[in-house]
């Protein structure tokens, strides 16, 4: 939609997720738009291209499997010009543009439907329990630097929310705050 005047400037039904499509997309400056979902939708990158008549049109780039990447709760975000993100298996995992895997945390940090979030060069990604784990904001490999528990609950898996170096979290029943800024 035209921010303007309400317009309707595309519209497409390339993307479909069947339950509740829960992850915002991630818009790229060229026109691209990264889709992912969870309950099997996988993901797909977009292109967006003015015609010459003002138009839009947008054409499907790839696809990516759910095995390979969806996000049933959590936004990917940029890092790099690479994507980060937890795919269902709650491997947190840093995607190539073009979708080739880069990296995988693999089974010793697994996520859940945890959220991450990049803070002050640091990737922080808690898992569904409360453990927080901080690694270094790398496109090169997962290289995590510690971990901890910020709470002893269940369903954490609301977003994060920053404030300069603080980060807000919560579980099911509880919500906090810490400061992930130098010392």
């Amino acid at each position: 939609m035209n921010a303007a005047d309400g317009s309707l400037l595309w519209t497409s039904d390339a993307w479909k997720v069947s339950i509740a499509n829960i992850a915002s997309p991630l818009p790229f400056e060229d026109g691209r738009i990264f889709f992912s979902g969870g309950y099997n939708s996988g993901s797909m990158m977009a292109q967006l291209t003015r015609g010459s008549d003002g138009g839009f049109t947008m054409d499907e780039l790839y696809r990516l499997k759910a095995r390979e990447y969806g996000s049933t709760q959590q936004t990917p975000v940029l890092l790099k010009d690479h994507i980060l993100g937890i795919r269902p298996n709650g491997d947190l995992v840093c995607l190539a543009l073009d979708g080739t895997l880069v990296w995988a945390s693999g089974k010793d940090y697994r996520f859940g439907l945890g959220p991450m979030m990049l803070v002050d060069g640091l990737i922080l990604a808690m898992d569904d329990f409360g453990t927080i784990t901080m690694a270094e904001a790398s496109v090169e490999a997962f290289k995590p630097l510690g971990s901890f528990a910020a709470f002893d609950g269940h369903d954490a898996w609301g977003p994060f929310a920053t404030a300069g170096t603080r980060v807000i979290c919560r579980d099911f029943t509880t919500m906090r705050c810490f400061d992930f800024g130098a010392q």
